[in-house]
């Protein structure tokens, strides 16, 4: 199966619309099967997160936290940033990157584990969790699309689009997040809700579909915030 034609998987890379059951997609899609049950299987918490740095892309510090079971899809389409915590049972259906730094990788790179690095290394990957964001227990984040029309649909055809979570977001627990959202910086996500288009930054959303209910506001220059008093309290 490494030697299948890689053009359809080259067009899922690109963002572009594929079957999912073709050859050389159903094999990178195995590659990264291995990698999740690895990571599963590693039950000390230091040597998971190494697993984390080779496979994923992970901020400067490296030092987010993973909780499992864990389950995603191609794992190189992943970015953690630093002081990041993910609660048990999040899924990450991670299908295609955005914005290729080398169209041309995959015609140069002939064995899996080769083009595997080169991605990890030359692109912007498509679930994006900024620094010090907060998930919560059994999140799921779909990028992956469908046709509508039912007998497109039968062709089995998709293809997907980004999440980002901006730095400093908060999502409760069963927290669902579609394909093409953004959640801005600061932002809360109460636990059950379904998010269906981008949050503003410093928003607290619930709901199905979510909605915004609280908008933050800026720290005022000398204020201090009830978020500090806390922290003053505990000692941090």
């Amino acid at each position: 199966m490494a030697e299948a034609d890689p053009t359809v998987f080259k067009t899922m890379l690109a963002g572009g619309p594929y079957q999912a059951s073709d050859e050389h997609v159903q094999y990178q899609a195995q590659v990264g099967r291995d990698k999740v049950q690895a990571i599963n299987e590693e039950k000390d918490g230091k040597r998971r997160m190494e697993l984390f740095k080779k496979w994923a892309n992970l901020g400067g510090k490296g030092n987010c936290y993973v909780a499992l079971p864990f389950f995603c899809e191609y794992v190189f389409n992943l970015t953690i940033g630093d002081d990041v915590y993910i609660g048990p049972g999040n899924t990450f259906l991670d299908v295609t990157p955005t914005n290729r730094a080398d169209p041309s990788f995959l015609l140069t790179h002939s064995l899996p584990t080769q083009r595997t690095t080169v991605i990890a290394s030359t692109i912007h990957h498509l679930v994006k969790i900024g620094d010090g964001c907060q998930i919560g227990p059994s999140c799921h984040f779909y990028t992956p699309g469908h046709p509508v029309d039912p007998e497109e649909r039968r062709t089995y055809v998709e293809w997907a689009t980004p999440i980002t979570l901006e730095h400093d977001v908060w999502l409760g627990g069963n927290v669902t997040v579609l394909g093409g959202v953004t959640i801005g910086h600061g932002s809360t996500v109460g636990a059950g809700s379904v998010v269906t288009k981008s949050v503003p930054p410093r928003s607290v959303v619930v709901g199905n579909p979510a909605r915004v209910i609280r908008t933050l506001p800026i720290k005022k220059e000398g204020e201090e915030t009830e978020a500090e008093k806390r922290r003053k309290m505990l000692g941090l």
